[in-house]
């Protein structure tokens, strides 16, 4: 019960945050958070993949 309750609170809370974005924010923060974001992703996809390829092939 608690878990879906904070579910829904967080889904609130980000569609707020996301209903007062618009076009304009994204063009003032020009492109540096997203080259960053993107880096980030890359890192994480990355970095994901061969962290689990290494752990399958130790323990297979």
């Amino acid at each position: 019960m608690k878990k879906s309750v904070y579910g829904i609170v967080l889904i609130a809370v980000m569609a707020a945050l996301g209903a007062d974005t618009t076009i304009d924010k994204f063009r003032q923060a020009g492109a540096k958070p997203f080259a960053l974001a993107g880096a980030l992703y890359a890192w994480l996809l990355i970095g994901g993949c061969l962290l689990s390829t290494l752990v399958t092939s130790l323990f297979s």
